[in-house]
């Protein structure tokens, strides 16, 4: 099985050594990209790197809203998609810190009215879908759940697939053994 793996802002593919090592056998395909760039410039070097055939998704954080977007495009070619700790409806803060001098371009493209967030949100994919929420951290500033980046309403908010918890903050969801044992049932079992 080939799984693409894609990052979130400000990482790259190693975010996902962990969970990687600690699943069954399978062909890593590590998709990079550069998180400061406009989405659509994202979207066109993610869709380069995909594997031939077909594949797994799995997306953290941003990365999260990468593979929703590419498995939409490779309906056909996607055999599963997991988003994990990603702002599926957006990003209030973004909202505020598009106006900030100097603010990476993709913040625009992350508030709850950007066209790709609005777009994620009327999907109907048939395509197995888990959405992983982490509920473990906590910034105050939010004024609502979350897991210390994103809102946990955000991170549920696809209108298909299964959802499943796991209580660790934003980051620590990447080395948690509910992640990959999730990951592991979802993907690797239905395959067997």
């Amino acid at each position: 099985m080939q799984i693409a793996y894609i990052h979130g802002f400000n990482s790259s593919h190693r975010s996902f050594n962990y969970i990687q090592a600690k699943l069954p056998s399978h062909d890593i395909v590590p998709i990079t990209y550069d998180s400061h760039q406009p989405l659509r410039d994202s979207m066109l070097q993610v869709r380069k790197q995909l594997p031939k055939g077909q594949f797994g998704l799995i997306g953290h954080s941003l990365g999260g809203v990468l593979a929703v977007l590419m498995a939409a495009e490779h309906i056909d070619r996607t055999i599963g998609l997991i988003s994990i700790s990603a702002p599926l409806a957006g990003s209030k803060a973004a909202v505020t810190l598009r106006w900030l001098p100097g603010h990476p371009k993709v913040i625009s493209d992350i508030t709850p009215t950007a066209p790709k967030i609005e777009l994620i949100s009327q999907l109907k994919l048939h395509v197995p879908t888990l959405s992983i929420f982490s509920t473990g951290g906590s910034l105050a500033l939010s004024g609502e759940p979350n897991d210390s980046v994103v809102t946990v309403v955000s991170q549920k908010a696809l209108p298909f697939g299964k959802k499943a918890e796991v209580k660790a903050n934003h980051f620590e969801v990447l080395m948690h053994e509910k992640t990959v044992k999730l990951i592991e049932d979802f993907l690797f079992e239905a395959a067997a």
